[in-house]
């Protein structure tokens, strides 16, 4: 777990237009614990003890055009954040970027 983390979400709204930006923040994080690292310090070179902190970007927008019919678009990970050297999934997605769009629509 990250010593520091925070999650900043802004919205605006007005009329049938909603617009929301979410940005994700993690500090440096450890890979191992304690024990690990005593029992075998050099698991690693020094260099990748520890995971870079990170800084991601999320936006989406929707537009309702009527109470029944709501259209979205967003795009995650907005700057194409990489994993840490070494992972998959820390702190993003290997994935990187990715836009998607839908409806919504109530019976």
């Amino acid at each position: 777990m990250p010593e520091w983390q925070a999650n900043i979400d802004t919205t605006w709204e007005r009329e049938n237009v909603l617009v929301r930006w979410q940005t994700h923040y993690y500090g440096e994080t450890d890979r191992f614990d304690e024990a690990t690292v005593r029992n075998n310090p050099n698991i690693v070179a020094e260099k990748y003890m520890q995971f870079d902190s990170a800084l991601t970007h999320d936006i989406y927008g929707s537009y309702t055009f009527n109470d029944s019919v709501t259209v979205y678009l967003g795009i995650n990970n907005v700057t194409d954040e990489t994993p840490d050297i070494g992972e998959t999934s820390y702190p993003v997605s290997f994935i990187g970027r990715y836009v998607f769009t839908g409806f919504n629509v109530g019976l």
